[in-house]
């Protein structure tokens, strides 16, 4: 069986956190404030297989240690955080407020033909940060 690759870029622009306005220097206009949780969706045409994502961040602190509450990315409810699926998504920013861009496994049987669901969900505690662009990259079998 062939295969071919195809990509979805979504603009997410979208300030996560407790409080709004605790990342000066942004227009709220520009990156809304959606505190803990910003679910959207995209199309798959094609019979999508494994893949992965580049996500761009700014100033995320939480530390991502196994002790500590983690951000996650699911898509279709599928944890896709860390390395194959560990759930450590959304590394901190490594020096400073900076943005970050990030890349990640999407293991098989996550992407789904047609509509999909990509959902960002904030951990508890004082944790503010921007996301940017995601950009989610598949094979899928061609006919």
């Amino acid at each position: 069986m062939a295969t071919r690759s195809d990509f979805f870029t979504l603009r997410i622009n979208k300030h996560f956190g407790d409080r709004e306005g605790d990342l000066g220097g942004f227009s709220r206009s520009e990156y809304p404030f959606v505190e803990n949780e910003f679910q959207t969706s995209f199309v798959i045409d094609e019979e999508p297989q494994d893949g992965y994502f580049l996500i761009q961040t700014f100033d995320i602190n939480l530390g991502n240690s196994p002790h500590e509450s983690q951000h996650q990315i699911l898509i279709n409810g599928t944890n896709v955080g860390g390395p194959f699926g560990t759930g450590l998504a959304l590394p901190p920013t490594s020096t400073g407020q900076r943005w970050n861009t990030w890349m990640n496994f999407i293991p098989g049987g996550a992407l789904e033909r047609g509509v999909n669901t990509i959902q960002f969900k904030r951990a508890l505690g004082a944790d503010n940060f921007l996301i940017g662009f995601i950009t989610l990259h598949w094979h899928e079998e061609v006919n």
